[in-house]
């Protein structure tokens, strides 16, 4: 987001940042219809969602039109990732897309925004890159297309297919025919996925299609984290400090893999106790690392960081330990939910306030670029 002041007062007095709040404040209430609604359930949590992801680009108007701040291009970002969050997990835990990918695919945002973190303390630099940008895209729409295959009849998925493969050809056309322009690098892409998601339905039903969309969005996903990756050992050799502790941060970030795998019988109250605790505890760790990147970037050195981490080990092992468990009433669910909830505080929290001034010194002095852009 732009940084500058605001050029004048936006409509009503709507900011960028209250849009982008407000996005961050609907993301449980998705998660919550996902894993406990039926089908009608499942749509409402489909046009909220398709509303919070269009609130992406009001705030990103706003920024650009009124001004941004130092906290919107801090939150912006974070909200994208606490928005893949809270769908893709509710979405293993209800057996719409294979666990493991879900698994992968979560994996690898947080192995590069731990190596991001890393490179904060080094002079590596990364761009944000095209795939990046095809991959956000695919993160945020491939959901809606698992939707439309797990629970529209066929004759309805066909025709949904075949329509927007016509009118990505229109769009196309359109542009370099009519308006004399060079369409987005990501219309071919998506061109030749949705004929494939298409071909993969007709010839082997909803469960190949999604399972199609699903290893598309994270090979995608992984292929867009390669120059990432390539700089590990760089930036690992040209750390001065700390090696332990981002050492425990790749590690947790490798075991958010398993993650997905954490659930009990579809629709109990096992399963919407762990996956709510997961997703509860994947936003606490992605706090915590966007967090960590505006210390070190503002130049702090935080001596509470090792220990936030340790602890968000731990919650994380007790709710892989309570997930063993295959029966739960909705007394334990509440109760698991509570334990999570409580220990992700007590995780998170004394970072932040021992870490409060450097925190709202980088806000202040807009050093939160990079923190998590589409990477």
């Amino acid at each position: 987001m732009d940084s500058s002041k605001p050029k004048n007062r936006p409509p009503f007095g709507i900011t960028a940042n209250h849009v982008t709040m407000t996005r961050i404040a609907a993301i449980p209430f998705i998660s919550h219809m996902i894993l406990t609604g039926g089908d009608v359930g499942l749509r409402v949590a489909l046009v909220l969602g398709a509303i919070v992801g269009a609130t992406d680009f009001v705030d990103g108007y706003l920024a650009r039109k009124y001004g941004g701040t130092p906290l919107g291009a801090f939150l912006d970002p974070l909200a994208d990732k606490l928005f893949l969050v809270a769908i893709l997990v509710p979405f293993a835990v209800r057996g719409f897309m294979p666990a493991w990918l879900v698994g992968l695919i979560l994996a690898r945002e947080f192995l590069v925004t731990g190596l991001r973190i890393m490179a904060a303390q080094t002079d590596v630099q990364f761009v944000t890159s095209r795939l990046g940008k095809l991959k956000t895209i695919l993160q945020q729409g491939g959901c809606a297309f698992v939707y439309v295959a797990l629970k529209w009849s066929t004759g309805a998925v066909v025709t949904f297919h075949v329509a927007g493969i016509i009118a990505l050809i229109l769009i196309m056309t359109i542009l370099v025919a009519v308006r004399n322009m060079r369409w987005p690098f990501w219309l071919p892409w998506a061109l030749v996925g949705w004929f494939s998601a298409l071909m993969a339905h007709v010839s082997g039903g909803p469960e190949a299609s999604i399972y199609f969309i699903t290893a598309v969005i994270a090979f995608i996903t992984w292929l867009s984290g390669l120059n990432y990756f390539r700089a590990l050992p760089s930036i690992y050799r040209k750390l001065s400090h700390g090696r332990g502790f981002y050492f425990l941060i790749l590690l947790l970030s490798v075991l958010v893999a398993f993650v997905p795998h954490l659930i009990g019988e579809p629709a109990s109250a096992a399963s919407y106790a762990i996956g709510m605790s997961c997703v509860l505890w994947l936003a606490a760790f992605f706090v915590f690392l966007a967090l960590s990147h505006v210390v070190i970037v503002s130049g702090s050195t935080s001596t509470s960081q090792p220990k936030s981490i340790r602890n968000l080990l731990y919650v994380a092992a007790v709710i892989g330990a309570i997930s063993c468990v295959t029966v739960l009433s909705k007394d334990h669910s509440l109760a698991v939910l509570a334990l999570t909830i409580g220990g992700s505080i007590i995780c998170v929290a004394p970072f932040v306030a021992s870490e409060r001034e450097a925190i709202q010194r980088a806000l202040r002095q807009e050093v939160v670029s990079g923190g998590t852009t589409d990477d």
